[in-house]
């Protein structure tokens, strides 16, 4: 009778053993694609600010574009304008000096290390590419 009464304890231990392992295998599983979803929304906030800085540089240059051609334009104009057009276009040189300041190479990398939208190596690479998105427990 003490047989029977073993082998039952023995496989109710191996039994155990097994969902214990299984639920520590689960736990690891869960916490992988926690972080694989981490990476994933910090990757997509880093591409939304590399959008921003990168729309950010094109009005930069545009606006720079635009003041140039009237800043040229009003020199056309210098000998009958108002002193108040004198200041407007002195400002809009000012304004111009500023804008191509921030636009100059060593100011655009030092924008772009310091806000780390490009780095290398990439902290948030995902060898195993974008996770699936989470599963809806409560969707059919």
């Amino acid at each position: 009778m003490l047989d029977p009464i073993a082998d039952g304890i023995l496989f109710h231990l191996a039994f155990e053993k097994a969902r214990r392992e299984e639920r520590e295998a689960e736990e690891r599983r869960r916490k992988h694609m926690a972080h694989r979803r981490e990476l994933h929304k910090k990757r997509q906030d880093r591409e939304a600010n590399r959008l921003g800085f990168l729309r950010q540089l094109a009005e930069y240059q545009k606006e720079a574009a635009d003041l140039r051609s009237t800043i040229t334009k009003a020199a056309e104009f210098l000998p009958q304008v108002s002193s108040e057009y004198l200041r407007m276009i002195e400002w809009a040189k000012q304004r111009l000096a500023h804008i191509e300041a921030k636009n100059q190479l060593d100011v655009l990398t030092s924008n772009l290390r310091e806000q780390n939208l490009f780095p290398d190596p990439d902290d948030l690479h995902d060898p195993e590419g974008d996770p699936a998105p989470p599963k809806n427990p409560w969707s059919y």
